[in-house]
Formats: structure tokens, sequence, C-alpha cells
């Protein structure tokens, strides 16, 4: 028996009583079946008197609900875009400390390398061709590639490294007082393969010249400019072969 269905009986069963303490035979008139169907409604309708009140929370719980996911987007739009907007400046921050990174190591390169070609008596074009094949070590020293005595790839010290490359190209080293030099030809007369008036300035022209062709693999330009080179050291009496 469900609890309604009980509550019921219980008033009907109090009721009779009430009717037989009256001096009734226990029967029920119209009048008191209409009471007990009011008493009936009127406990239901107890029952939703805050239905509206229950709705107008739900309601406006659904208003509050949408507000806050509206704001919630809003929020993750705006995170978006300021994400957006530091990774873009960090890339460009990542980017200038890239390029200024680079800029100090081949300042430092071009530096140490000017010296060592300095020290070693050799033309400034030496340096210009040298530098592609300088780079620094993890502690940032300055070195080059070489090889070892069975032929393995290792890394040299930048002394090491322009010594050998001025062995291999004696016509990128200048001429030193006691390399068994002399005085040009009064006149500047031409000598060998037509080096001219003979003069360091010339040598250097030559050499730049010399590396320009051989870039640009030009060969018949480089044995004539080679030639020249050849002349000068002739005519300064000095034992070099290009």
């Amino acid at each position: 028996m469900d609890p309604e269905t009980k509550v019921l009986q219980d008033q009907v069963a109090d009721l009779t009583s009430k009717l037989e303490a009256a001096g009734k035979d226990g029967k029920f008139t119209q009048e008191d079946m209409d009471r007990v169907v009011k008493e009936r409604l009127g406990r239901e309708q107890t029952k939703y008197t805050d239905y509206d009140d229950l709705k107008k929370f739900k309601d406006d719980h659904a208003v509050n609900e949408d507000a806050q996911k509206q704001k919630d987007l809003e929020a993750k739009n705006n995170y978006e875009e300021l994400k957006k907007g530091w990774l873009e400046k960090e890339n460009n921050f990542n980017k200038a400390l890239e390029e200024k990174d680079g800029a100090f190591k081949s300042l430092k390169i071009d530096n140490a390398l000017g010296a060592e070609v300095a020290s070693q008596n050799a033309y400034p074009e030496a340096k210009e061709v040298l530098k592609t094949l300088v780079t620094l070590s993890d502690d940032g020293t300055p070195q080059m590639k070489g090889k070892d005595q069975v032929g393995n790839e290792v890394a040299i010290t930048l002394t090491e490294g322009v010594k050998k490359f001025l062995e291999d190209r004696p016509h990128l080293v200048k001429a030193s007082p006691g390399s068994g030099g002399g005085t040009p030809p009064a006149g500047g007369g031409g000598g060998a393969g037509g080096a001219g008036a003979g003069s360091a300035d010339e040598l250097s022209d030559l050499n730049t010249q010399y590396m320009q062709a051989v870039n640009q693999r030009n060969a018949k330009l480089a044995g004539e400019l080679k030639a020249k080179i050849q002349g000068y050291f002739t005519q300064k009496n000095i034992s070099r072969t290009v």
C-alpha cells in the first residue's frame, strides 16, 4: 500500500469515528465527501506551492550558466590571442638573439683569423677564403678542419690550419726581407708573365683577381693570373712556385 492511500484511509477512518461519536450511523453525506476531497486537494496543492520559485530558480540558473559559458569562451579567446602574441614575441626575440649570436661568432672568427693571417705574413685575401673553413669549438675557440695520420677528419688549431692552407697556396704569402728577394729592376720593367712594376699592391690585386677566377671556375683567367703572380716572384728573385 502506498503512503498516500494509507493517509486517505486514516482520514476516512478518523472522519467515521467522529460521525459515530456525533450520533450518526457512520454514512457519509455529500457535504462530508466534499470536505474530505477539499482537504485532500489542499494537501496536494501545498506540495507545489514553491513550484514558481523553483522554476524561476532553474531559469535564472540556466541564464547564469549561459552567461558563464560566454565569459569562459571569451576568456579562452583572449588567452589564445595573448598566447599567439607571446609566441610571436618569443620567436622574434629568439631570431634576434640568433642573429646577434651569429654576428658575435662571425666577428670573433674574423678577428682571430685576421690576426693569424697577419702573423703568418699572408695577404688579406687569404682571410676571406679561410672564413668559410673556420668554426668555433664548444668553448668558443676558433678551429679548422684537418686530417690525422690515417686520414680521419679532426679539428686542428687555427695556427695549424692557416699554415697548411698557405703551404698549398704560397702566392698568398707576402714577400719578406729574408725570402731571397731583391730590388725590382729600375723603371719597373715587366718580369716573366707580364708582372709589371712588381709592387706589393699589384700582387695583392693579382691575388684578389686570381681567387675570384678560381671561385668562378674560370680556368683560363686563373692560369693567366697565376703566370703573372709567378712573374712577380721571379722579378723579386723569390724562390716560390705558385
